[in-house]
Formats: C-alpha cells, sequence, structure tokens
C-alpha cells in the first residue's frame, strides 16, 4: 500500500536542519569580532568543540554517540566556515 509522503520526510528534514544550522554557525562566525573578517584559528576550534556538545545531545546522527559527534562536528564545522566565505563575499568589507 502506497504511503502519501509530504516533502517533510526524513530527508528534507536533514538537510533543513543542516543548512539551518550550519548557515546559524557561518552567521555567528562573521558577526564575531573582529567583525566581517575571516574567524581566527581559535575561534573555530571554539565552534568546534561547542558543535561536538551539540551533536551528542541534538545531532542529526549523533545523539548520544561520541565518535559521531565528532565526525557530524567536523563536516558541520566545514560547512558553517563555507557559509562564512559566502558572507563574506556577498557582505564583507
Amino acid at each position: 500500500m502506497a504511503t502519501n509522503r509530504q516533502p517533510d520526510d526524513d530527508g528534507f528534514q536533514f538537510a533543513r536542519e543542516l543548512l539551518w544550522r550550519t548557515g546559524l554557525i557561518g552567521v555567528a562566525f562573521f558577526v564575531m569580532p573582529p567583525f566581517a573578517i575571516a574567524p581566527t584559528f581559535e575561534q573555530v576550534v571554539a565552534a568546534y568543540i561547542a558543535v561536538v556538545i551539540w551533536c551528542y545531545y541534538d545531532g542529526a546522527i549523533a545523539r548520544g554517540r561520541w565518535p559521531f559527534a565528532v565526525l557530524e562536528a567536523g563536516v558541520w564545522t566545514f560547512l558553517a566556515t563555507r557559509w562564512t566565505q559566502l558572507f563574506l563575499l556577498s557582505f564583507g568589507a
């Protein structure tokens, strides 16, 4: 029996969460002092540690598993830096 699949299934929810969360981190990188300059290594490491904890407690994949949280946070942080580059190209000085 065919089910009526809405566009809000798991795949779309995962993609929406990934874009929203990495975009949020990218905006945080963009507005961190000094404003509109690429984040420093220390800022990226601090954000990565925070994202690892975020992924452990409320990640899309990890949820309660540290090894997966570390991997998921790496992907999120990488994508967040891409968002930051987009913001720098669009709105930077």
